[in-house]
């Protein structure tokens, strides 16, 4: 053992197993996270009255549509 090193406990197999799940996924779960909070965020964004969205060309008429019955 080295100088100062610090002993860990054995760990059961199912045990080390969950741990390197967490490790592996944790990138993911975070992500998810973070669009979570984004998507909460925009759910509060109130659409302005008198848009006239077929004046935004950038939108796909799909968009459109759905900005027109969402408001």
């Amino acid at each position: 053992m080295l100088a100062g090193a610090l002993e860990l406990p054995e760990l059961s197999s199912q045990a080390a197993e969950q741990v390197e799940i967490d490790v592996k996924y944790a990138g993911y779960v975070q992500r998810a996270q973070r669009r979570a909070q984004d998507a909460r965020k925009l759910e509060r964004v109130q659409i302005p009255e008198g848009v006239d969205w077929s004046r935004h060309e950038g939108l796909s008429s799909e968009v459109r549509e759905r900005l027109e019955r969402a408001r």
